[in-house]
């Protein structure tokens, strides 16, 4: 297999960032063959940046934003059609160190997803996510400082993990109707169970993000509960998508059972807690009916 690499990314409203993004992807000592970036609808001068400061990088600029996974999905697709190797998702938030992609590509073999290590402006170590049957259990720390490439049952996110060609030849693209959250999830899911394949963690390839999972412990009486600061839309898509991924992607009762729990609490926490408690509360609930129904697409707004 050669290595030919295609770097997507896509974007939406975050110009400032992006340019250390793809001044970062730029400068790597093993560099890419290209860069493509998809602009879902940045109204912030994205378009004349990339003209301005990335004039070799091809850019798809859409008229409306597809979200994160319509992004991610006409990327890869691109990428793809023109006969790439290795398809590298980096994230617009996020800058791979400079020898990221020459760890990644070091013994790399076919039908593989390589996910590099994140780690965040303090140097905490994250995302590297062991899917249990429903649990993601974060085990950065304990890999941390392996020196050779990691095979097991690793999530990726699109944030540096590279993805071999015939991996998209086998389970196809990302689905581009979950709009926002677990696209990532949901691809990772499906390449193991249908391209029979494992994901490969690089602990020495190493991506700085900001860190994502930042929760807020609040309490009730003597219960404790955690909270994920994120806005009502974005809760609902992963609301949704979750369970559309668990009844029809990975079907698994114990995971099924682990997710109805967790949302449970989380309902209940939404009357608890937040001042927007019942826009929460209806938006969790439209997510599991939606999920449970196979509706998706971009149903609720961007707000």
């Amino acid at each position: 297999m050669e290595n030919r690499v295609c770097a997507v990314v896509a974007t939406y409203n975050r110009r400032h960032l992006l340019t250390e993004c793809l001044a970062a992807v730029q400068g790597q000592s093993r560099p890419v063959q290209q860069i493509l970036v998809v602009n879902n609808a940045s109204a912030d001068g994205t378009a004349k940046m990339l003209r301005a400061k990335f004039p070799a990088a091809t850019v798809i600029n859409l008229a409306q934003n597809i979200g994160c996974a319509g992004g991610y999905h006409t990327a890869m697709r691109w990428a793809f059609e023109h006969g790439y190797d290795w398809i590298w998702c980096v994230d617009d938030d996020g800058r791979p160190a400079a020898d990221c992609l020459a760890h990644l590509l070091k013994e790399a073999a076919p039908n593989t997803i390589r996910i590099p290590l994140l780690q965040d402006p303090t140097g905490r170590r994250f995302g590297a996510t062991r899917w249990l049957r429903g649990k993601s259990i974060d085990v950065a720390e304990t890999v941390a400082d392996a020196q050779s490439p990691l095979e097991g049952d690793f999530l990726f996110a699109f944030a540096g993990a590279l993805i071999a060609r015939d991996i998209v030849e086998r389970i196809g693209l990302p689905n581009k109707d979950f709009f926002f959250a677990f696209e990532d999830a949901e691809y990772t899911l499906r390449a193991w169970r249908q391209a029979d394949t494992k994901s490969v963690m690089v602990p020495t390839a190493i991506y700085e993000h900001p860190f994502y999972g930042a929760v807020e412990t609040k309490q009730f009486l003597w219960w404790r509960h955690a909270r994920y600061p994120r806005a009502p839309w974005k809760h609902y898509y992963d609301t949704r998508n979750r369970l559309y991924t668990l009844t029809r992607i990975a079907p698994d009762p114990i995971a099924l059972a682990r997710y109805l729990q967790n949302q449970a609490r989380g309902f209940v926490g939404d009357l608890l807690f937040e001042e927007d408690r019942w826009l929460r509360a209806r938006l969790r609930l439209r997510g599991i009916r939606d999920g449970l129904r196979g509706q998706l697409g971009p149903t609720v707004p961007v707000s």
